[in-house]
């Protein structure tokens, strides 16, 4: 930097909320990337060790950066750490009287001290790749000549997508999985089927002897998927190697389990027909905990910042501890809970079988809004924006909501029938959806303005899933990709 910025410490220093780390995570990582010194708590942390936070955060956000980034949401306007960088920033930038404040919104809250009038990025359409070249670009018109070069990144080689199509020999009713190189997916020939994601070429296969109806789960080392009854150990759960579908281990319980596993650091977590909730580490005799309730759990928990949240069909919503298993808040909707959770940034989102779509929050359980429906209406699990939640009704028709209060920010009608196991994607400001009638619908976020369609087969059962610019989605008896900014696919 030219002499003037020399005598700061950092270049940029950011505040935020903890909701939003992951974002931010990747913000600080693409500054460092190129050269720029950022003051981000992750990066601090034997620094931070044993000081007086209050006055070391003050001097830091008052005194150190050329810049604060400061990251504004519902969540950031709420916080105390947040409130004290907030004013310790405001105070250097009443006192220079010349921009340090640089407004970055994930959603439209109002930040005292901040007027709406300064200039601010958008994060609802900004990945953070994009705002570290606004940053980069703020230092640059700042300092025009600097004694030390902000590295521009690397070109990355830019990947040639090949759409492919690969067929089984029965009906795919699942969502595909897709971990690391590969696309594992489970079809009504008994089979479970290791996919290259690349060309579309089978790596193996493995015959399991009945019907798997659920989608499988996946992490670097194991395959999951669960089933009324699994050769040589009953109903339960299996998990198969990775690198030939070989089973390594399965695990019995007394019930059925019709959900899908979900497997977060290494914990497998899933619930059954008879209303018990298990937790598993690493294929052990018993498991970390178990949880029992009155009815049936028909969809998967959720989990997220260490909670699980789980519905069934008492039309109960229960939030436990992941770790141990214990109740931290219940709530009671008016209808089965067949659909499962989906966690916002302080809301878990939860559809009530013709009753309507509850938002509640996340920390104690109290309703936020709920929006009634017709009772002959069934509703997908929701699909969570930034601010807004998007869920698919049976009838074909696509509804956003405004996550503050639940009204409907845009519509639109697919014209097709959508499973409630198919519920919508959404990827790089884009909804993605499929319909029964084989149609992948690709949608903008923040309007519902139609971006593309194309029909890839006779139905389309589940999830579509996209990774890398890429969508995965299985119709009748085959697994198909498409390129996610144009819905180019296989002929």
């Amino acid at each position: 930097m030219g002499k003037a910025a020399e005598k700061y410490e950092y270049d940029v220093c950011l505040s935020f909320a903890g909701e939003q780390r992951r974002y931010v995570d990747a913000v600080a990582e693409g500054l460092r990337g190129r050269s720029i010194k950022v003051f981000y708590d992750a990066y601090e942390r034997s620094t931070l060790w044993g000081k007086d936070l209050y006055e070391h955060l003050d001097y830091i956000y008052q005194h150190a950066a050329q810049y604060c980034v400061v990251f504004a949401s519902v969540d950031y306007a709420r916080k105390l750490w947040t409130r004290h960088e907030r004013r310790s920033a405001q105070a250097r930038a009443f006192r220079e009287n010349k921009e340090y404040i640089l407004p970055a919104r994930f959603d439209d809250t109002e930040i005292p001290g901040v007027p709406s009038t300064i200039g601010y990025i958008d994060l609802r359409a900004t990945s953070p790749a994009e705002l570290v070249d606004h940053i980069v670009q703020k230092l640059r018109t700042r300092y025009p000549s600097p004694k030390r070069a902000i590295l521009t990144p690397r070109p990355e080689a830019k990947r040639i997508f090949k759409p492919w199509k690969f067929r089984t020999d029965a009906k795919i009713w699942t969502s595909p999985v897709v971990a690391g190189g590969v696309v594992y997916v489970n079809s009504s020939d008994y089979y479970v089927y290791a996919i290259d994601r690349e060309s579309g070429q089978l790596r193996w296969s493995r015959q399991i002897p009945i019907p798997i109806w659920s989608s499988m789960a996946a992490d670097q080392g194991g395959i999951y998927l669960s089933a009324i009854d699994l050769p040589s150990t009953g109903a339960g759960v299996l998990r198969l190697n990775v690198k030939n579908g070989e089973p390594s281990w399965g695990y019995r319980v007394t019930g059925s389990v019709a959900s899908s596993p979900v497997v977060i650091d290494g914990v497998l977590y899933f619930g059954t027909l008879d209303g018990a909730l298990y937790a598993l580490t690493g294929g052990k005799k018993r498991p970390r905990w178990k949880r029992q309730v009155e009815s049936a759990f028909e969809c998967s928990p959720t989990v997220a910042n260490g909670v699980l949240y789980a519905g069934n069909v008492d039309g109960n919503v229960r939030a436990l501890d992941a770790r141990t298993g214990k109740e931290i808040w219940r709530f009671k909707t008016d209808g089965q809970v067949e659909s499962s959770p989906s966690v916002g940034a302080s809301v878990v989102v939860v559809t009530s079988k013709g009753h309507g779509v509850y938002a509640l929050d996340a920390d104690r359980g109290a309703m936020r809004w709920v929006v009634q429906t017709e009772i002959h209406k069934e509703y997908t699990s929701a699909a969570v924006g930034n601010d807004s939640c998007c869920i698919c009704s049976t009838n074909g028709h696509v509804y956003s909501l405004d996550m503050n209060d639940g009204t409907q920010r845009w519509h639109y009608p697919a014209r097709g029938v959508i499973e409630p196991s198919a519920p919508p994607v959404i990827s790089d400001g884009v909804l993605y959806v499929g319909t029964r009638e084989g149609y992948v619908h690709a949608l903008t976020l923040d309007a519902g303005d139609w971006v593309w369609s194309r029909k890839i087969g006779d139905d389309i059962p589940s999830q579509v899933v996209v990774v890398d610019g890429v969508v995965y989605a299985c119709s009748s008896a085959s697994v198909y990709t498409l390129d996610a900014k144009t819905g180019r696919g296989p002929r």
